[in-house]
């Protein structure tokens, strides 16, 4: 089993900030509601004033709610994740968010794995449906049912855009630091329900449980790293 190694996480913070924004818009609307009970016979410009209120209330409840589910999808996705990288052999090391700074710029990356073959970055998506694009396109389109089963389209910045970016910074870094890994990055679609369907040299996007421990216990390496080179590595990402 692979040893996990956990920094503190934004995208959680960023999880428990928009279900607090929601409830507190909530609230906004409950009182709103409450308030226009009271007044109902108190002036047309103390019920407007509290009208608007409530549309501000439930507006912004609104939005905030639909951030907060698509920042929890994706917190859901790296928990699912953790658990199958743990699977790795005992000789491999995960990092989970872990901040990368190079000359100014800093990113953080959902996970870092290190082994005798490599060092990997895995970016991580929790999307559902059909994923279509090409590989060099900007944008992804992601084809799905609703709940209602009515079928709509959603256009999303294509991760291997980040993933190529953030393998460069990783690369930056390290090398500053007189290390010299083979650097591999892969986008993981975390999700059961996620079916991709990309053009071009796809071997990067992958999706399921085992094909995730498959690329990486199976990508070759020119030379092979022992434990005492990678706890240098593990040592200077989490300092």
């Amino acid at each position: 089993m692979a040893k996990i190694y956990r920094n503190k996480s934004m995208l959680k913070k960023n999880v428990f900030d928009k279900l607090l924004i929601t409830i507190l818009f909530l609230l906004i609307c409950i009182i709103s509601i409450i308030l226009l009970i009271i007044n109902l016979k108190n002036g047309i410009i103390i019920e407007i004033c509290i009208s608007v209120l409530l549309v501000i209330g439930l507006f912004y409840s609104k939005k905030n709610y639909t951030r907060y589910k698509i920042l929890n999808s994706g917190l859901k996705g790296e928990k699912q994740t953790i658990k199958i990288l743990k699977q790795l052999p005992k000789n491999y090391y995960v990092l989970n968010n872990v901040y990368v700074k190079y000359k100014g710029r800093k990113k953080e990356l959902d996970f870092i794995v290190i082994g005798p073959n490599g060092l990997f970055i895995v970016e991580v998506k929790n999307h559902k449906g059909e994923i279509v694009g090409n590989y060099n396109d900007e944008v992804l389109v992601q084809n799905k049912v609703g709940k209602n089963g009515g079928r709509y389209s959603k256009e999303f910045k294509n991760p291997l855009i980040q993933l190529n970016e953030q393998i460069v910074l990783t690369k930056n870094f390290l090398l500053s630091n007189n290390i010299n890994i083979n650097i591999n990055g892969m986008v993981y679609f975390s999700n059961d329900m996620s079916k991709l369907n990309i053009n071009g040299r796809n071997k990067d996007i992958i999706s399921g449980k085992n094909n995730l421990i498959s690329y990486i216990e199976n990508k070759k390496a020119s030379k092979s790293y022992n434990k005492n080179y990678i706890m240098g590595i593990i040592q200077k990402l989490r300092t």
